[in-house]
């Protein structure tokens, strides 16, 4: 009977083998851990978005973060907090007593950094006089200086053009552009780029025409399903058909 010889593989070879098999594995490993958010989120406890019971406009912001959220499936909440219990958001996540806030630039600067944010204000009132709070350039030294105040393992995303937080201190002297504020680890991609496109679409003008038809008898869902739908369609986006009753947040200021 005849054999046919085996061809014996290079020591060389055969570690090339085992470490292509090795860097597979561990490829492999990552691909299923990217880029999806953490356990602890993964539980299914809906994200809580926390709002002052005095701000109408960051009621409203909420409640279209819980539409877009709404469309990646992922379920969250608004509770509503004393504003005497909100007056520092940032430490308020930073803290986890909440996942997600909602408030403007030029105010959580001054929360996070108040030296920072006196030391803007004064480069702005000594600057010439075409430099003042709505300076895009001020808007985004404000921006940047803000997300550099932020603490460790909490984010936002990009700022709005839209304005709000009319009664914060820094009003008048600071850009107070809409940005909401949460852990880094709290959405994937996905819901990232959500919350991004509706920030980033909002404006002053839809803030202000939806506060006051809440102001005239309209809830938060109503208005926000009207805007929702106008939104998207001026985008190209659809519409979310199953939102029309709103989401599950109903608080105005009363």
């Amino acid at each position: 009977m005849k054999h046919t010889p085996r061809t014996r593989r290079p020591r060389s070879a055969v570690r090339l083998l085992a470490g292509l098999a090795l860097i597979a594995t561990t490829l492999t490993g990552c691909a299923a851990a990217e880029p999806g958010r953490e356990p602890a989120h993964a539980s299914g406890r809906p994200v809580v978005i926390a709002v002052s019971d005095t701000s109408d406009k960051q009621q409203i912001m909420a409640e279209i973060y819980l539409r877009a959220l709404a469309r990646e499936s992922r379920d969250a909440e608004v509770t509503v907090v004393d504003e005497g219990d909100h007056e520092n958001q940032i430490e308020s996540v930073a803290s986890r007593t909440s996942d997600f806030i909602i408030g403007c630039t030029g105010d959580l600067l001054h929360q996070a950094d108040p030296s920072r944010a006196r030391d803007l204000v004064a480069e702005v009132e000594s600057a010439d006089t075409d430099t003042h709070a709505h300076d895009p350039t001020v808007a985004i030294e404000t921006f940047e200086s803000f997300r550099r105040s932020l603490p460790g393992g909490v984010t936002a995303t990009d700022q709005s053009g839209a304005e709000a937080c009319e009664d914060s201190p820094v009003h008048g002297k600071l850009p107070q552009q809409v940005v909401p504020v949460f852990h880094s680890s709290l959405f994937d991609r996905e819901e990232l780029e959500a919350l991004d496109y509706y920030t980033k679409l909002v404006t002053t003008q839809d803030l202000d025409e939806m506060a006051e038809k809440i102001d005239d008898g309209a809830t938060i869902p109503e208005v926000v399903t009207d805007w929702v739908g106008v939104a998207d369609t001026d985008s190209g986006e659809l519409g979310d058909s199953d939102s029309d009753d709103g989401g599950g947040f109903s608080g105005v200021n009363g």
